[in-house]
């Protein structure tokens, strides 16, 4: 007779293949970072990529608070580096929208299974994230931005974002069938 005690998982548990999963993602999103090499190109094609890797991580690795882990540890290594443009505080965009995605794509049972879920994540990713920038670049660094600028910024990501997301969910899929098979 088996008498062995199942103990709860805690809250964070991931198996040692699910954290090599979230830091390869992590590194996506880095390499994703390098498209501002070309700011003017960069700007159209960032929120795609970016996007499509978050909602790959959620449906890949498929376990509540992925994302929110991955956006701690960016924010982390963002704040560290001090690469940020408008102060290295505006790396908090990146925990922002962070628990914007987390918390929409709770609301899909499983954990990021569902298409629209997945899009409108993305959508909310893009906007708390950005307007967390410039929140944080126009009241704590007092810099002046142009209207124009602001709103353009964050009309952008709102619609780069979904598309990736879009996109993502459905590559995500995908990839999520081929790491079951190994």
């Amino acid at each position: 007779m088996n008498k062995t005690i199942e103990t709860p998982k805690a809250r964070f548990y991931f198996t040692n293949r699910e954290i090599a999963m979230m830091a390869v993602f992590i590194a996506l999103l880095f390499v994703v970072d390098m498209v501002w090499i070309v700011p003017y190109f960069a700007i159209f094609i960032y929120g795609i990529f970016y996007g499509m890797v978050l909602i790959i991580a959620a449906r890949v690795i498929g376990k509540n608070n992925t994302i929110f882990l991955i956006g701690i540890v960016n924010t982390v290594i963002n704040l560290a580096f001090a690469q940020m443009y408008g102060g290295t505080l505006v790396a908090f965009a990146y925990l922002a929208g962070a628990i914007g995605l987390e918390g929409v794509l709770r609301l899909s049972k499983p954990y990021g299974t569902n298409r629209n879920m997945a899009v409108i994540g993305a959508l909310a990713y893009g906007l708390v994230s950005r307007a967390t920038a410039i929140a944080i670049m126009v009241f704590l660094y007092n810099l002046t931005l142009p209207s124009w600028l602001t709103i353009g910024v964050i009309v952008l990501f709102a619609i780069t974002f979904p598309i990736g997301g879009f996109i993502g969910f459905r590559i995500g899929g995908r990839v999520k069938n081929v790491t079951k098979s190994l």
